[in-house]
């Protein structure tokens, strides 16, 4: 199913989770031969993860930049783009 890009948008934050946790639990598994497009897709994770925790730092204190607030946006977005092509391509397998 094509989901429209602000379905995913609106959910990042649980989207990211999930993949954290699918990569997390399966490492601890002693699975640690992943598919490229997934280390791909884990490598927009944490940066949208990184980016948006240092945003939330800097807000807890009211400084948060213009710089900040657009890397967060922008890594949000690349972070929901490859989700979206990963999960619609495995959604149909």
């Amino acid at each position: 199913m094509d989901r429209p890009l602000d379905e995913y948008l609106e959910h990042a934050d649980d989207l990211a989770q999930d993949v954290l946790n699918a990569w997390g639990s399966n490492w601890h598994a002693g699975n640690r031969n992943f598919a490229p497009e997934f280390n791909a897709l884990l490598e927009d994770t944490f940066r949208y993860w990184d980016a948006k925790r240092l945003a939330e730092n800097y807000r807890e204190f009211g400084t948060v930049s213009e710089n900040i607030g657009a890397d967060e946006r922008e890594s949000r977005l690349a972070f929901v783009r490859a989700y979206k092509k990963f999960w619609e391509r495995h959604e149909k397998n």
